[in-house]
């Protein structure tokens, strides 16, 4: 009976729903979406040149709702792409129904693409992913036609001519752009696709070129970067979007030149009418210092946050992974710490037993989750913090590896590719980082402490490249590249690339001048609640 009811309940909240919509559908003739019906859709979708993304929806589904202002978005910035069009039919309309019924659609929002010269017995590709942003939206629908560009009677060429370095040519007498990327991105694919048409040669224009990790000119590590070559290679604009780069090509075919001497402009984000902008004392304190609270807050949220969620499903692999960590730990955080002693005591065993979920060491983490961050607290609680913690605590390791000058100099990287592999709690940030590490393989041709030192500083470079300019990058500390010519002039040669061996000086003296102040300060805020730190982990 009680089913019943909430059933019944459910089915009285979408209605309501779909009587407050005030329309039959989400969408109107104003957007990009094309909204068919039951008299439109098997001619719209058969025998077309083009390829639909289709959306089968229903106009009292609360998700549908939630879904359609980003359905819009994408359609919008997607417009150009003559390969593909956006639709989208509702079936909720009675009209409808035999529709919905044929497509076998049993639920809403459905998404599915369907190729060019479809036939009336093809039921489209469904989209796997429930991931509403309108960033992931094109880069399914980018996967899904190098999928089936064979299908298409012209399609342009999405991959790389090539790898972006200094020593980069073309040919002799051609003007071209090209924008330099790494693997993750599809700013450069969605550029080339909406420049197309059907049987048109958008790499006339712009062709892609990819960064790679060890590449070590400076010019293009704030990326996605536009080049233009003339004879030579010119950057035009850096940190730039998708829009701004058509722009560009669009005024320069137009016969509008550029001027390369233009210094490149960063642009802060627009708040209350002013620009938000940071000190530099802020920016050396947000992206050149190491805090002591921020490695400890790092580890006590690993400890009883990332690895006790796994404790019900403890593999031999995962308890490998835990064990590197804590060896490392062991071994290399600073001895400073308040937690060091506590460090020595802990065993795989005692972190994963179910009966220590409200142990001491939990009861202690709350002290530090109520504590603000230090180096890493951003302008904003959804910036910085945790992911940031997590990068200080692996290169403050590989340094005081190097310091220590003791263990197989490849130690502290295996123990971070483990722990980010099996615990790290953004799945999709972890999958990028063993992938870019090959899981481990990457690690063979580390031979000494200074590479290891220098190889995790490459590895955080590429993902801050890969993530800047994104929503989790903060406008006010934004990701460029790290050292930056003002903090470390003699990182870089007269020509503009890393001096490797001044990098490294550096590296080893920021993450070894770690501030001790606030730990100072929780330690003793936690003695006198009664909670003696340095006995909280014995029981392990």
């Amino acid at each position: 009976m009680a089913r019943l009811l909430a059933f019944r309940h459910n089915i009285f909240i979408h209605l309501l729903l779909f009587v407050q919509s005030g329309v039959c559908g989400l969408y109107s003739e104003d957007d990009q979406v094309i909204l068919l019906n039951n008299s439109t859709f098997v001619d719209s979708l058969t025998g077309q040149p083009h390829g639909w993304v289709m959306e089968f929806f229903a106009s009292w589904c609360g998700h549908c709702h939630a879904f359609a202002p980003y359905y819009k978005t994408f359609a919008y910035e997607i417009r150009h792409w003559s390969q593909m069009k956006v639709g989208a039919i509702d079936c909720a309309d009675p009209i409808n129904e035999d529709i919905c019924y044929a497509y076998e659609v049993q639920g809403y929002p459905t998404v599915r693409f369907f190729p060019p010269n479809s036939s009336l017995t093809e039921l489209g590709t469904q989209r796997e992913s429930w991931d509403k942003r309108v960033a992931s939206l094109k880069a399914d629908t980018i996967y899904y036609l190098e999928s089936i560009q064979n299908q298409f009677k012209c399609f342009p060429d999405l991959g790389p001519v090539g790898e972006f370095s200094d020593d980069f040519t073309w040919n002799e007498g051609e003007e071209k752009f090209f924008l330099v990327e790494d693997g993750y991105s599809f700013v450069g694919k969605d550029i080339i696709l909406s420049i197309n048409n059907l049987c048109g040669n958008s790499t006339e224009y712009i062709d892609r070129l990819l960064f790679m990790p060890n590449e070590t000119s400076l010019g293009a590590r704030e990326l996605p970067a536009l080049y233009f070559w003339n004879g030579t290679m010119n950057m035009v604009k850096s940190r730039t979007n998708g829009e701004e780069m058509i722009d560009i090509l669009r005024e320069h075919y137009a016969g509008v030149k550029f001027d390369f001497d233009t210094p490149d402009f960063f642009a802060f984000n627009f708040e209350d009418g002013g620009i938000i902008e940071a000190s530099q004392s802020q920016i050396a304190r947000r992206r050149y210092s190491v805090s002591l609270f921020d490695l400890e807050k790092t580890i006590v949220l690993a400890l009883t946050n990332e690895i006790q969620a796994h404790k019900d499903d403890f593999t031999k692999e995962k308890e490998a992974a835990l064990f590197s960590f804590i060896q490392v730990l062991k071994s290399y955080f600073p001895v400073q710490s308040v937690l060091h002693q506590a460090i020595q005591k802990l065993t795989p065993q005692g972190l994963i037993n179910p009966g220590l979920v409200r142990s001491p060491l939990h009861r202690t983490s709350k002290h530090y989750e109520d504590t603000p961050w230090v180096s890493c607290s951003g302008s904003q609680p959804k910036f910085g913090g945790y992911s940031c913690g997590q990068w200080m605590l692996w290169h403050t390791l590989t340094v005081q590896q190097f310091l220590h000058k003791e263990g197989d100099p490849k130690e502290v990287l295996e123990a971070m590719n483990g722990y980010i592999k099996y615990f790290f709690g953004c799945r999709s940030c972890a999958t990028h980082f063993v992938n870019m590490t090959r899981d481990g393989q990457a690690f063979h041709n580390i031979n000494t402490y200074q590479d290891a030192v220098l190889y995790l500083w490459r590895a955080h470079n590429v993902v801050n490249l890969r993530v800047s300019n994104t929503t989790s990058d903060d406008p006010v500390f934004p990701k460029f590249t790290f050292p930056s010519p003002q903090y470390c002039p003699q990182c870089y040669t007269q020509k503009g690339k890393f001096s490797e061996e001044h990098v490294a000086h550096f590296l080893v003296d920021m993450y070894s001048n770690i501030d001790t102040e606030y730990s100072s300060n929780v330690s003793f805020m936690l003695e006198a609640s009664g909670l003696v730190i340095f006995t909280l982990l014995l029981i392990f």
